[in-house]
C-alpha cells in the first residue's frame, strides 16, 4: 500500500475516535447517544473500506531491470574505398583503406523477477559508426548508402529506425514476451576506430516501467566468453 494512503487512514482513524469519544462523552442517561457513536462509526469504517480498495486498484507499476554485456567480436568485414561513391569516399577520408566493421554484441539479460510482456529493445548509436552497404539494384557492385546492419532487422514489421543529427536509435518489440532470467543476444555491426564510445540501451515492456542504461563499447577490450541466447546473421 502507498503511503498516501496509509497516511489517509490513519487521519480517518483518528477522527473515528474522535468523533465516538465526544459523541459519548456527551451521552445522558436522557439523552443517550450510542446510536448516533455506532453510525458515525459506520460511517468511517465505510470511508477506510472506501480507501483500502483504492489503494488496491492503484498498485505501484513494476519496473524493468535489465544487465547488459558488451564485447566486440574479433572477425571482420572490409569494405574497399575503390567501391565507394564519392560520397562515401569523404565520410571515410580519415579511414585507412579497406575501411573495416565488427560485431558489437549486446547480451541482455531479464533481471527484473518477472516475465516482460510485448519488450521492445532500443540502442541509441552514434551515427559516424555506421558501415558502407551496396544497394540491391547497384550493378556494379558499389557502396552507395551507410547503414547498421543487425539482428534486430530479423523482424522487419517491428523494427523501427529513427534519426537524429549524431545518433541513430535501431529499435525492435517483435518479442511477445521475455521470461525472467532469460538471455537475448543483440549484435549490431558498426566501423569503430580506436577509442571507447557510448552505447544507451533501452528496455520497455507493456507491463513494467522501461530502463536505459548507458554502456561503453571499447574496440580494444578482450573479447569474453558469453553464453546463453543465441546471434543470427541477417
Amino acid at each position: 500500500m502507498k503511503k498516501r494512503y496509509v497516511a489517509i487512514m490513519c487521519v480517518l482513524l483518528l477522527l473515528a475516535f474522535w468523533y465516538v469519544r465526544a459523541v459519548l462523552l456527551t451521552s445522558t442517561e436522557l439523552h443517550p447517544h450510542l446510536d448516533d457513536a455506532l453510525q458515525g462509526a459506520a460511517v468511517f469504517a465505510a470511508l477506510i473500506a472506501s480507501v483500502i480498495a483504492l489503494s488496491a486498484t492503484d498498485r505501484k507499476r513494476l519496473r524493468a531491470k535489465t544487465g547488459v554485456e558488451v564485447c566486440v567480436e574479433p572477425s571482420q568485414e572490409v569494405y574497399p574505398k575503390s567501391k565507394f561513391v564519392p560520397e562515401l569516399i569523404d565520410t571515410f577520408r580519415n579511414h585507412e583503406d579497406p575501411v573495416i566493421s565488427r560485431r558489437v554484441i549486446f547480451k541482455l539479460k531479464n533481471n527484473s523477477g518477472f516475465t516482460l510482456n510485448k519488450p521492445m529493445l532500443a540502442f541509441r548509436l552514434p551515427k559516424d559508426k555506421r558501415h558502407p552497404a551496396k544497394l540491391d539494384e547497384g550493378p556494379d557492385g558499389s557502396y552507395y548508402v551507410l547503414t547498421f546492419r543487425s539482428n534486430l532487422f530479423n523482424s522487419r514489421d517491428e523494427f523501427r529506425s529513427l534519426e537524429f543529427e549524431d545518433s541513430v536509435i535501431l529499435s525492435n518489440s517483435n518479442l511477445p514476451y521475455w521470461n525472467a532470467d532469460d538471455e537475448i543476444k543483440i549484435w549490431i555491426r558498426m566501423v569503430l576506430g580506436e577509442d571507447a564510445f557510448s552505447v544507451k540501451v533501452s528496455v520497455n515492456s507493456e507491463n513494467a516501467e522501461g530502463v536505459t542504461k548507458e554502456v561503453q563499447v571499447n574496440p580494444a577490450a578482450p573479447v569474453p566468453h558469453l553464453t546463453g541466447g543465441s546471434v543470427t546473421e541477417s
